[in-house]
């Protein structure tokens, strides 16, 4: 099973990038610009990673999560920081999944 990743991001080659590194990665991936639009996603889909942009339509994309964010990337993105840090959070996921699913 693959992982559910959402990207709030409008500059389409990021959204390019990300794609391709997060399939890369074991991830499926739903894309929407308009921070609105995510709270919308985020309501009506189980995803197990999201990656907002920082600043988007003049609103942080972290204003529709609500959460802490660890280790937030900086543009231009390492994209092999990036590509480390989706699998870790894919392989976490599928942990998760299998516990889960034993019933511990």
């Amino acid at each position: 099973m693959r992982n559910e990743l959402l990207v709030i991001e409008d500059a389409a080659v990021h959204l390019s990038i990300l794609r391709k590194i997060a399939a890369q990665a074991g991830f499926n991936t739903t894309d929407v610009s308009p921070v609105d639009a995510a709270s919308i996603v985020l309501q009506k889909r189980n995803l197990d990673c999201v990656m907002p942009d920082l600043s988007l339509d003049n609103r942080p994309g972290t204003e529709v999560l609500e959460l802490n964010i660890d280790s937030p990337f900086s543009k231009p993105i390492d994209l092999m920081r990036l590509r480390q840090t989706l699998k870790q959070i894919a392989q976490e996921t599928d942990c998760r999944r299998l516990v889960r699913a034993a019933g511990w």
